[in-house]
């Protein structure tokens, strides 16, 4: 074998070496990037704001009803929008709900 064959053939070797290398960097790069993605703890979820609408759909009563409640204080926490529209959040309603439940 040849001084140049030998040459060729350590140049090769050292091509497909580094390839190796670049890849085994690749994947550590990757799971190193998922185990971060993984360690994150997920963002917390807005709170979930329902309508009036939906409100009164759930308890099965009346808009009408719903506006008397408001207007003497025995509803749940509402919120108006800048748009002027209410919302209740959940939580509000859940807590609502479970203080009546307790006087009952």
């Amino acid at each position: 074998m040849s001084t140049e064959d030998t040459l060729a053939r350590a140049e090769r070797e050292a091509a497909e070496a580094q390839a190796r290398l670049d890849a085994a960097r690749r994947r550590a790069e990757e799971e190193a990037a998922r185990a971060d993605k993984e360690d994150k703890p997920s963002p917390v979820p807005p709170p979930e704001m329902l309508t009036v609408a939906q409100v009164c759909e759930e308890l099965q009563i009346s808009r009408a009803t719903w506006d008397r409640m408001r207007r003497s204080g025995q509803g749940p926490r509402a919120r108006k929008l800048p748009t002027g529209a209410l919302r209740i959040r959940r939580a509000d309603l859940n807590a609502w709900a479970a203080q009546l439940e307790e006087v009952a």
